[in-house]
């Protein structure tokens, strides 16, 4: 019986050496990255643009400034921030050719409002557009592969835009003859991910 109880000794004690603290361990630490797209259209100055017609000239050469005219009233200077490359869209609420006055039955066609496009302090010019352009229910594109892969994307100050606005200043397309009215229509810019 001897050699059983120290067999059994030797057993437990074997049994207790092997769970042991080891010498040295491990833990795992899981580290996840998550890269959630970004894409911010803000406009920094120039969200309410307002052509007053108050004198003859007004009527006859029209409102508004064009490319590196240097008037910044009508201008709208906008940044888009973006992780992505990115379009931005014009467009106007309602989406039609014309707008009625607010005090009479006068409507206005909006090809009298024009605009171009800079791209930051670069002064990159993109032409002189009319609205409304052929189909405003499809939106108008004015940039395109935006961004930080994009073709603008090269410099970040190109994130940086100027619209320019102009009003009955493009030949063939004035205000003369239009009913005297306060005539309102909202332009809308969008940002959306290529």
């Amino acid at each position: 019986m001897k050699k059983f109880y120290l067999a059994f000794v030797a057993i437990l004690l074997g049994v207790t050496a092997s769970f042991a603290q080891p010498i040295s361990d491990h833990a795992v630490i899981p580290i996840g990255i998550t890269l959630n797209p970004i894409l911010r259209l803000e406009i920094t100055n120039g969200n309410n643009i307002e052509f007053v017609f108050s004198a003859l000239n007004h009527y006859e050469d029209g409102l508004g400034s064009l490319i590196g005219a240097g008037v910044t009233v009508y201008q709208t200077k906008f940044k888009v921030l973006s992780t992505r490359p990115y379009d931005v869209v014009l467009y106007t609420d309602p989406t039609t050719a014309t707008v009625g006055g607010q005090s009479t039955a006068g409507t206005l066609n909006l090809n009298v409002i024009n605009h171009s496009l800079e791209v930051g302090p670069l002064g990159d010019e993109h032409g002189i557009v009319s609205l409304p352009q052929a189909d405003l229910a499809n939106n108008t594109p004015i940039i395109t592969n935006g961004g930080p892969t994009g073709a603008l994307g090269a410099v970040a100050t190109t994130n940086s835009y100027i619209m320019n606005w102009g009003c009955g200043n493009v030949a063939g397309k004035t205000v003369l003859g239009k009913t005297p009215d306060r005539y309102l229509v909202n332009v809308l810019l969008e940002a959306s991910p290529k």
